[in-house]
């Protein structure tokens, strides 16, 4: 389910971008500082054509494969397993 997870944070990415993110408040200065780097670094991807047109590619034909697992079913799979290489090794992997 890792590549669900993933494609999940492509599209959190992508959804966060236009949103307040307001999970960190009350957050010591040092640790808000990253926060916000780490958001202001998520903005940047999720505008990004590459990471864009590649998430729109995957949710316009999702592989068979993708809409069959589950969260146990990831759990067993190795990172080896080419089901999941295929989520490094696809353009939104590369990107990120």
């Amino acid at each position: 389910m890792k590549c669900v997870l993933k494609t999940s944070f492509v599209a959190a990415a992508l959804l966060s971008a236009g949103l307040n993110l307001t999970l960190a408040q009350g957050l010591a200065p040092a640790v808000q500082t990253k926060v916000d780097a780490r958001t202001n670094q998520v903005r940047i991807w999720a505008a990004d054509p590459v990471l864009v047109n590649a998430v729109k590619a995957y949710n316009a034909a999702p592989p068979a494969a993708s809409t069959a697992m589950t969260q146990d079913k990831w759990k067993t799979l190795p990172i080896l397993d080419p089901f999941v290489r295929g989520f490094a090794k696809n353009p939104a992997g590369e990107f990120l």
